[in-house]
């Protein structure tokens, strides 16, 4: 199976997680960075293992959907990701969409931009449930026919809420910004959720990134840096190494394993990025080759890549995906890039390690590399310069040697050790010669002493063996290698390891790690010990057969279709490659059936009518000379097909559209013929497409009772298939009027009845409230002292109405000159007030001038009133004062009373309460006029709206100035603990009521607490009492 399709059907994954969601950023999806292609080797015997589900076939030919008059596009867009934490990316929940109505959308370009309109059309190849993959900067989506489309200005991407197989247009833009103009900009405002970076990360990734980009100024090139450095300095890899549990996937990426796949290589740059201050964020979507005028899309070209954000430049695309992971030798490059080593190997025919004039580069030498923790290897050849060169290390510890030809030695140079990191590179000349050039040479023999007889492609074994001297001086630790060859002799080598046998012993223990790419078959495994200048070069060669695992692949579904003829197919593959293995026995039983042998494609098939259940499946697989045989047993479970309802709302008197999907379990069943029955004596039929999904509309009439109605579902050959009940309802409207500075909103059905008791909800940019609709379908909104504004009144519909919104331009109208009246009534107040004061400051004392000996500051509301009502939190021993801007109940007690209610001549609209007709008033502060008006007059009442606070702490200074007529010592200049020593003796009877007067006023007038009504109330009668 090519490497690439692994990697196209976890992006694809993605792409059908996101596509998945029941509301666009309700409910967030998450999206594991690490894939779940990757398979732990199974070390079990082969009987007791289970059935790998990959469903090969359609992952070769899976086609997602085709696009016309493509030429010049590389990337199509599906969904945006933004936020990044523990291995996962999620879309942000907050971000704002709305319906989409085929308008144009308004975008605003860099004034360097060129921009060019263009236009392209996109025909699934099936249903789009969900996201649909679109160009950047569209501009106009043309769908045909009026599906709900949901749009996201922020991501720019498009959500269809029903199932969406058919071709729709596109226009967009071209837009291309010189480099020059890009270089020149900075970044502007930042929204921080493109900046978001997991706090663990943050400083590791920061100084990798500044590393990267430190040569360069502008933001734009400190993202070039970065994707230049992951494209070039890591592999891409399909079968990557996958982060270890606990493990951070983007950081073993960039710091331990430094291979990945698209989604680690634009999530690692998304987060670099981020790091530098870079707005950034992730695309999910599909890689188009753009000189194709028309192409078809398949599952291999679902993509990751990047978008960076500047000012005034809009989302520019990066994508750092690296090069695929089969690698050749280039010449070095004198600037060469992190995480390389590379070197000459020349003849070195003195031994002293230094390359002179007469010793010139060899050709052909094989140069080893071995990570000493994982045991891989890596190898390239020499130049004709001797020149070699190795880049991708990652961060570890590593041997280095050469494996000479078999008539070369290596003198001097042995087993080099280094410590790699991100930050460095590697240089090492290594130097041979030949054994005549030292004449007192010994000669060796190496011997393999344990070996495995069968080795595994792409396993691990270990090579143990000893190399003896033939003369008493002890062995001073020559290279030995292990590598496997078809035939002795042969140029081509496999090699697997390296290790120096121990200086006494001479005995040797070398971990090998056996290529992936490697052929089945027979092999002598080396042993080599490549010799220095005293020790000549000998070798062991024992024979090894190099095998493979065999696995099987389902291509198919581990669900079935009752009653509904199908065939199961098996396809035999080699497990380290999924090549497939052709004409071998393979028996396969189900249900007392049995088949052999596969065919020219590696499958096995056998022929089922499943009855409703379980249906054993078992599959056997000897094996042969090179291939491991397998036995595999499993289950599949048969269900009778059912109706699944997407969309069902009847409204009578229009066309209605049924939307449903015909399955069996979760397998759809295309070509249905249905038959479907209303008990409103309607028939229609439809047939289910490829996906299960079917049509059918159905006209009412519009005297149609709104009432559940019966609706079956039949299909030919199998009894009843569904029978569900569908819900008549009926399409009501909004009629807005504005009266004054009320907005009455009445809600009738279709045919113009009242509809009652509904909720309507009004909204304003800062208003939200809702109201009940009275006897006649209408309900009053009173807007105060608002200005214009847009309001909007919905209906959220009911088992029987549809939901409903109506919008309009509220504008007040002109009302009197309050400033001017104002005005006037102060200079009268000041006038009269004037007055009054200098008359009683001629007989009185200091204090008396202010509240005169008579006044009672208790003034007792009259309770003779035409009407029976009540303010149901104000007690009846208590002043009419409220606080401003808190909800006020008026209650009428009889509700055989027809009454109005006024507050400053607006009519407030009343609700049914258990203890009456309730009214709600809210006030601003000032005094007020509550007008009642019905059969029986006329009644008024002033009713005070105050701040609490302000009120106590008036309370108690209108009783100073009182106390001040008895003590001639009182003055303004005492602090209220003096004016309470001054004063207690007087009310040592009523000290209590004393105490809580000071106490309150030192509570509102020196703290930051909250006055409660409560606070309020008990000041008001402790000073009653006192006054």
């Amino acid at each position: 199976m090519d490497s690439r399709l692994k990697v196209a059907s976890f992006i694809l994954t993605i792409l059908v997680m996101a596509t998945a969601l029941s509301s666009v950023f309700e409910q967030v999806p998450v999206f594991p960075l690490d894939n779940l292609f990757e398979e732990e080797e199974d070390q079990t015997p082969y009987e007791d293992r289970q059935l790998l589900l990959v469903d090969i076939t359609s992952l070769a030919h899976k086609l997602i959907f085709s696009v016309f008059e493509g030429y010049g596009v590389s990337y199509l867009r599906s969904s945006v990701l933004t936020q990044y934490d523990s291995g996962a990316w999620t879309s942000t929940p907050s971000v704002e969409v709305r319906y989409y109505t085929n308008q144009d959308l308004d975008t605003e370009y860099s004034p360097y931009a060129m921009v060019m309109e263009d236009s392209l059309s996109i025909s699934p190849a099936s249903n789009f449930t969900s996201y649909i993959p679109l160009p950047k900067n569209t501009r106009q989506l043309d769908i045909g026919w009026s599906a709900k489309m949901l749009y996201s200005e922020e991501y720019s991407t498009f959500r269809t809420e029903e199932p969406l197989d058919e071709l729709y247009s596109v226009k967009f833009d071209r837009c291309k910004i010189p480099e020059d103009a890009l270089n020149e900009t900075d970044i502007g405002e930042v929204d921080d959720i493109y900046l978001q970076l997991p706090e663990r990360l943050e400083d590791r990734i920061r100084n990798l990134a500044e590393f990267v980009s430190s040569a360069s100024e502008s933001p734009y090139q400190k993202a070039k840096d970065i994707e230049r450095f992951l494209k070039t300095t890591f592999a891409y890899k399909a079968s990557y190494e996958r982060a270890p549990p606990g493990e951070d996937p983007v950081e073993w990426f960039l710091f331990e394993s430094g291979e990945g796949i698209c989604t680690h290589f634009n999530s690692a740059f998304v987060l670099m990025a981020r790091s530098l201050g870079i707005p950034a964020r992730l695309c999910v979507g599909y890689l188009l080759d753009p000189d194709s005028f028309v192409q078809h899309v398949y599952l291999d070209q679902a993509h990751v890549f990047a978008e960076i954000k500047l000012e005034g430049m809009g989302w520019l695309t990066f994508d750092a995906t690296g090069l695929a992971e089969e690698t050749q030798f280039t010449p070095p490059d004198p600037n060469p890039p992190l995480g390389t080593v590379s070197g000459i190997v020349f003849y070195d025919k003195d031994a002293n390690r230094i390359i002179g004039p007469e010793e010139p580069g060899i050709e052909g030498q094989t140069v080893v590399v071995q990570n000493r923790t994982s045991g891989d290897v890596m190898s390239v050849i020499t130049d004709q310069a001797g020149r070699y060169f190795l880049s991708g290390l990652e961060e570890g510890e590593y041997s280095i040697s050469v494996l000479p030809d078999d008539d070369m030695i290596i003198p001097n140079f042995q087993l080099q050790r280094f410590y790699h990191t991100r930050d460095m590179w590697w240089t090492f000349d290594i130097g041979l010669a030949y054994p005549s050039d030292f004449p007192d040479i010994n000669e060796t023999m190496t011997s393999i002493t344990q070996n495995d007889p069968i080795l595994y492609r792409n396993g691990t074994f270990l090579v143990h063996g000893i190399v003896n001297c033939t003369s008493d001086r002890r062995l001073s630790g020559p290279m030995i290698f292990a590598y496997l060859v078809r035939e002795k002799g042969a140029n081509q080598r496999w090699i697997c390891g390296m290790d120096r046998p121990q200086v006494y012993t001479g005995e040797f223990s070398i971990q090998c790690k056996l290529p992936s790419d490697i052929p089945t078959g027979d092999y002598s495994l080396v042993a080599r010990c490549a010799g220095d200048r005293l020790w000549n070069s000998s070798d062991s060669d024992p024979e090894v057969k190099v095998i493979d695992r065999s696995t099987f692949l389902y291509n198919g579904s581990m669900h079935l279709v009752s009653d509904i003829p199908c065939r199961l197919s098996f396809t035999l593959v080699e497990s380290s490659t999924l090549e497939p293995v052709i004409g071998q026995a393979v028996t396969l039983r189900c249900e007392g059936e049995e088949v052999e042998f596969t065919d020219d494609h590696g499958e096995v098939s056998i022929d089922l009518v499943p009855s409703v259940g379980n249906h054993s499946v078992e599959l056997d697989f000897a094996g042969t000379y090179l291939l491991e045989g397998n036995i595999t047993r499993f289950d599949l479970e048969a269900f009778q097909p059912g109706v699944t309802l997407v969309r069902s709302d009847l409204v009578r008197g229009e066309e209605n559209r049924i939307l449903g999907r015909v399955l069996a379990g979760d397998i759809p069943l295309g070509g249905a013929e249905l038959e479907m029955e209303l008990s409103l004596d309607v028939e229609e039929n439809a047939t289910s497409d490829s996906n299960g999904y079917f049509t059918i509309y159905v006209e009412l009439q519009k005297d149609v009772e709104l009432e559940e109605i019966d609706c079956l579902f039949t299909l030919p050959g199998f009894d009843i298939l569904d029978h569900v009940y569908l819900r008549v309802t009926a399409r009501p409207s909004i009629e807005l009027s504005v009266r004054e500075n009320m907005v009455s909103a009445r809600l009738t059905d279709d045919y113009g009845t009242p509809i009652v008791g509904e909720t309507l909800a009004f909204s304003t940019t800062d208003l939200e409230v809702n109201l009940t609709t009275d006897q006649d379908g209408t309900t009053w909104l009173n807007m105060g002292s608002v200005e214009e504004v847009n309001l909007t009144v919905n209906y959220e519909g009911s088992q029987i109405y549809q939901p409903v919104s109506a919008t309009m331009v509220y504008a007040p109208a002109p009302g009197p000159n309050w400033l001017l009246i104002v005005a006037v009534t102060l200079v009268i107040a000041a006038v009269v007030g004037g007055t009054v004061a200098l008359r009683r400051r001629r007989s009185s004392g200091p204090f008396e001038s202010v509240v005169p000996e008579d006044e009672p500051i208790l003034v007792e509301r009259s309770r003779s009133m035409p009407y029976h009502f009540t303010f149901k939190e104000i007690p009846q021993n208590m002043p009419l004062v409220w606080e401003a801007g808190t909800p006020l109940h008026l209650v009428l007690s009889d509700p055989d009373e027809d009454v109005h209610v006024r507050i400053d001549g607006s009519e407030v609209q009343g609700m049914w309460d258990r203890d009456g007709m309730l009214f709600t008033l809210v006030m601003e502060k000032g005094d007020h006029i509550i007008q009642l008006e019905g059969v029986n007059g006329i009644h008024e009442e002033m009713i005070r709206a105050v701040v609490y606070r302000e009120e106590v702490v008036d309370l108690f200074n209108s009783a100073i100035l009182r106390w001040g007529r008895h003590f001639p010592s009182l003055t303004k200049d005492m602090t209220t603990r003096e004016v309470h020593s001054l004063v207690k003796d007087r009310y040592h009877d009523r000290s209590e009521h004393l105490e809580t007067m000071v106490s309150a006023f030192e509570l509102a007038n020196y703290s930051n607490h909250p006055i409660s009504r409560k606070e309020y109330e008990r000041m008001f009668l402790a000073t009653a009492e006192l006054i």
